[in-house]
């Protein structure tokens, strides 16, 4: 049988035991009255108290503050608080990054950090002289560092190539793990010293900032407010290295609708933002030369305003401005005395450039008109008569093939100078263009027998859209979008049209529009064996009248026999062919409708193309 040993604890080690286990019971009273502490210091904290209520003015008045670098329950400091208030705390927010002791980071990793960010910068020598930054990336450099620190030199090394994140990740479930070390992504609040020198602190979702959240770039830019998918997007405040601010909105990385602009001169401009730059109605205040503009831009040039000299008893002058922001066309200036002088600025023509040198601008000048009194007109009736500004007109149309849309964009570009872009002819041209990057991309996949990926699509659009000569004239776009997801995103490169035309013709009329069609090989003209014959033309181009054997008119036009005998039928104009694309357009139609609901209008394209065009051109005209 076995024997049982029992182990007995000597006296000694019973006492020791004891002793530890006092030790651990003060201990855990000290950290639990720690605590309470520090929370009675976070509550009677004035910087936690504006940071909370979002009181921007009262935290101004306090800072700097060290408790600043109060860090309460799980890491929260004065910082957390006012991200966690939301957008109406957002200046509290940009006030405290400005003090990277209270961003809840270690004291230790935060010193290594930021001694890496002074030594990536010019140093000054014991002459004054600047000196090169140093070498953060070398071997002696950070074993230097790890000495002098005390730091492990693993820590200097992440800190150099990665940065370091402190926050919340989303979890992954052990068996979705690809190695044993790897970590969610970013997801909730976390502050980022990235190895540039910006500091993030926010919150994250999917990995990128999203949500609301501060930014303090290297360079000395501030932003706090909304992010989405990594970029400014919603309302949000940013102050520039210069001093100027923008608070407003922001949409995928840039200022895009209302918002006001202080420049570091004084200057201010309120009003409506597109892309970055001022577009649509808008308020700007030039503080030394005492005028505000009170008119209308487009793409950063002021088209069109009313502007009040504040030096001149409040005269104002009514008009319009060319791209190099003189007066031109017709105007009028309203004066203080009660008369008002209406007539004409003639801006004389901006010769070309020569080498680098920009060409000189001619100043406007003046051509008086009638004369008249302020009581017999309003500043409505001045700024109707001449500051009007049409809004450019940007159209999406879109219909099955043979639906008439070819014929209607002739008739839109004829009347409204509207730039055509058609996605097939976009791909063609960017594929013979050899310096155009993404095109000979297309032109490999084109000749390879493959679609072409929509990302290079939506990239070649893009540089289509962003021309001078889009911008001003506006554009016709035909053929994109083709997908809810394409319509969805045209709003992330800032193509956002003002009108959609979605032309709605039967099935079944479509196929014999199709099946009927043919092209002249010659000249690449498309009849229609019923809609539209080759006729005999006279010599003004009119149709010739057909007459019988005898020399008699039938009442009907000649047929030009010779082009009706080489007309082909394109391998696509099959009844077959076209079904095909039909399914393709209707699984999309309703989803590309329903993203342009709000602007978009459906016409019955089974009419005559003058009926489709009248109820097209008024609708374009409102």
């Amino acid at each position: 049988m076995a024997t049982m040993q029992l182990s007995l604890k000597s006296k000694e080690e019973l006492e020791q035991e004891e002793a530890a286990a006092k030790i651990q019971a003060i201990k855990r009273g000290n950290e639990a009255r720690a605590e309470v502490e520090l929370k009675k210091a976070i509550a009677a904290s004035p910087v936690w108290a504006a940071a909370k209520a979002g009181d921007a003015a009262a935290l101004e008045a306090l800072l700097p503050s060290p408790d600043v670098a109060l860090v309460g329950p799980g890491g929260s400091t004065a910082l957390t608080a006012a991200i966690e208030k939301g957008t109406s705390a957002i200046e509290c927010a940009k006030l405290l990054i400005a003090y990277n002791e209270g961003l809840g980071v270690g004291a230790a990793e935060l010193a290594v950090w930021e001694a890496i960010q002074k030594d990536m910068l010019p140093g000054v020598d014991e002459e004054g002289g600047e000196t090169e930054p140093k070498d953060v990336a070398g071997e002696e450099y950070q074993a230097e560092l790890a000495a002098s620190m005390s730091c492990d030199p693993a820590l200097i090394k992440q800190l150099v190539k990665i940065g370091l994140y402190v926050g919340a990740r989303a979890e992954i479930a052990e068996y979705d793990k690809a190695f044993d070390t790897q970590v969610g992504d970013r997801s909730g609040y976390g502050v980022d010293l990235s190895p540039a020198g910006d500091i993030y602190a926010g919150m994250y979702a999917g990995g990128v900032r999203a949500g609301v959240g501060a930014l303090k770039t290297k360079e000395g830019t501030v932003y706090a407010g909304e992010w989405l998918g990594g970029k400014r997007h919603g309302k949000g405040s940013m102050t520039y290295k210069d001093g100027g601010k923008y608070v407003g909105k922001w949409s995928y990385g840039k200022r895009h609708g209302a918002g006001t602009f202080t420049y570091s001169n004084g200057d201010s401009y309120t009003g409506q933002w597109h892309a970055g730059n001022k577009h649509g109605e808008g308020k700007y205040s030039a503080v030394e030369a005492k005028v505000v503009y009170e008119g209308t831009w487009k793409h950063g040039a002021l088209v069109a305003s009313k502007v009040v000299m504040l030096s001149a008893e409040n005269a104002a002058y009514y008009g319009g401005f060319d791209k190099a922001g003189r007066p031109t066309g017709a105007g009028a200036f309203a004066y203080g005395n009660g008369v008002t002088l209406s007539g004409d600025y003639d801006a004389p023509p901006i010769e070309e450039a020569e080498g680098d040198e920009p060409p000189p601008v001619l100043p406007a000048v003046w051509k008086g008109g009638a004369c008249g009194k302020v009581e017999a007109t309003t500043d409505a009736d001045l700024k109707t008569t001449y500051c009007t500004v049409k809004p450019t007109l940007n159209v999406v149309i879109a219909g099955a093939p043979a639906s008439g849309k070819g014929t209607q964009c002739e008739k839109i570009i004829e009347k409204y100078g509207l730039v055509h872009i058609s996605t097939g002819d976009l791909l063609r041209a960017a594929a013979a263009d050899p310096d155009n990057e993404a095109g000979q991309i297309a032109k490999e996949k084109m000749e390879a027998g493959e679609l072409v990926p929509d990302e290079l699509v939506t990239r070649i659009l893009r540089e289509k859209l962003e021309t001078a000569e889009v911008l001003e004239k506006g554009f016709l776009l035909d053929g994109y979008p083709r997908t809810a997801v394409q319509a969805a995103g045209m709003e992330s490169y800032f193509a956002i049209p003002n009108k959609c035309i979605l032309l709605d013709v039967p099935d079944e009329v479509l196929i014999a529009r199709v099946t009927g069609r043919r092209q002249d090989p010659e000249t690449g003209i498309i009849y229609h064996l019923e809609t539209k014959k080759p006729y005999k033309l006279d010599e003004e181009g009119n149709p010739v009248d057909a007459v019988d054997e005898e020399g008699n008119p039938t009442g009907e036009k000649a047929i030009d026999e010779e082009i009706m005998a080489r007309l082909t039928q394109r391998g696509d104009d099959t009844a077959e062919a076209l079904e095909k694309r039909l399914i393709a357009f209707a699984a999309n139609r309703d989803s590309v409708a329903a993203q342009f609901a709000s602007i978009a209008l459906t016409i019955n394209g089974n009419r005559p193309p003058a009926e489709v065009w009248a109820d097209l051109d008024a609708f374009l005209s409102k």
